[in-house]
């Protein structure tokens, strides 16, 4: 596994143009071993402008990449993306196959490429529903500002944000929901200052103005926080199983139907109360409710939370649990053609921006599989040829 790691370097500076002699022959040597290490490297210089970037990347700041994500059709966006693909996909698949000792031949390589570049990755989209009941569609082009009894609400930049307009002598606070429909995504900045970022298929419920001595959400799907510091007012998230009560921390919620419940932490400091057990989670470490029961365990909490920066960052996840991901995000229908597919494992990490059919060709050479689109849905099968 060692020689498979510095391989993977070697590709990697081989590839964005940083390798010196040494690591060059040793490439070179490595795509003379087999026409399919050939058409492994060939498969990343494929696309000319691949040989213009040559820049490293660097690592991504979330509202920087927020706004990168608004304008992702502009050329410049277009080609990091290509660089970190290719850099990042490299060392993915030469780990992820092992190099299966060259059992693939060139069928292998992506079918029906026309088909798969037809599918198109999320944006930024969401639907917000005022008190009232009235619902307004949220697009990244969406630009208004109007106010909702004490709550001033302005809607730019594919982000919606609430202001305290003016005091009042009302208790009940107003509700309102953002949720967001498959291939979506949206960012929020709440009345006090917390910032909140939903995924795919996720809702949040808030007030448009905090009142009394908590501040109370509700969210369901997946959900990260920033949460503004209040030591008078703690901030509580209901997920529909658990309480999350913090003042002010960094954090994901993931509690999509059907899988396990997970609350990981990335600042400061969590109380999660479940069925009465109250449980202090501390910064990298994760809370998890699933077949097995409640427990918390280490997690690399940096990569779990990547998706709010524009990245997918999959360790040792089974297939069914990255295509999940991306019937979410590229609203998709994933079905599989034989059984056990869905439990090989995956490594990986790619833009959540990027094209649809290099995602397949990664997934496909690094678990063996190959892929059919019908519309859109996708059979994987296991590729024995």
């Amino acid at each position: 596994m060692d020689n498979i790691y510095k391989i993977s370097k070697f590709i990697q500076h081989y590839i964005t143009g940083k390798a010196n002699e040494e690591e060059k022959q040793h490439v070179e040597k490595w795509i003379a071993e087999s026409e399919r290490h050939r058409q492994m490297i060939e498969a990343f210089q494929e696309d000319a402008y691949w040989q213009k970037e040559k820049s490293e990347h660097q690592q991504i700041d979330s509202d920087k990449a927020f706004h990168r994500f608004l304008a992702m059709k502009r050329k410049q966006r277009q080609r990091k993306l290509a660089y970190w693909w290719a850099a990042a996909a490299a060392i993915v698949i030469i780990i992820g196959i092992s190099f299966f000792t060259g059992q693939k031949d060139s069928n292998s390589i992506p079918r029906q490429q026309n088909l798969l570049s037809e599918i198109k990755p999320g944006s930024s989209k969401a639907v917000l529903v005022l008190g009232n009941g009235i619902k307004m569609a949220l697009k990244d082009s969406t630009s208004i500002q109007f106010t909702e009894e004490t709550a001033n609400i302005n809607i730019e930049n594919g982000q919606v944000s609430y202001q305290r307009a003016k005091e009042d002598s009302i208790r009940k606070s107003i509700v309102n929901t953002v949720y967001t429909p498959q291939g979506g995504e949206y960012k929020l900045t709440l009345a006090d200052g917390t910032k909140v970022w939903l995924n795919a298929e996720s809702r949040i419920n808030f007030p448009t103005v905090f009142k009394g001595r908590e501040r109370e959400v509700t969210v369901e799907g997946e959900v990260y926080f920033e949460v503004a510091k209040d030591s008078l007012h703690p901030f509580k998230v209901h997920t529909g199983e658990a309480v999350i009560t913090v003042v002010g921390t960094s954090f994901n919620v993931r509690n999509y139907p059907e899988e396990a419940h997970r609350i990981t932490l990335a600042e400061g400091k969590v109380l999660v109360e479940h069925q009465g057990q109250i449980m202090s989670i501390n910064p990298g470490e994760q809370w998890i409710k699933d077949e097995e029961g409640v427990h918390v365990q280490q997690v690399d909490a940096h990569s779990i939370c990547r998706w709010k920066e524009g990245a997918f960052v999959f360790k040792d996840c089974m297939l069914k649990d990255v295509f999940r991901e991306l019937e979410r995000w590229y609203n998709i229908h994933v079905f599989y053609g034989n059984s056990g597919v869905e439990e090989l494992p995956f490594t990986g990490i790619f833009p959540r921006y990027g094209e649809f059919n290099k995602v397949v060709s990664i997934i496909e050479l690094a678990s063996c599989v190959k892929c059919k689109i019908n519309n859109k849905t996708l059979t994987v099968y296991a590729d024995n040829e």
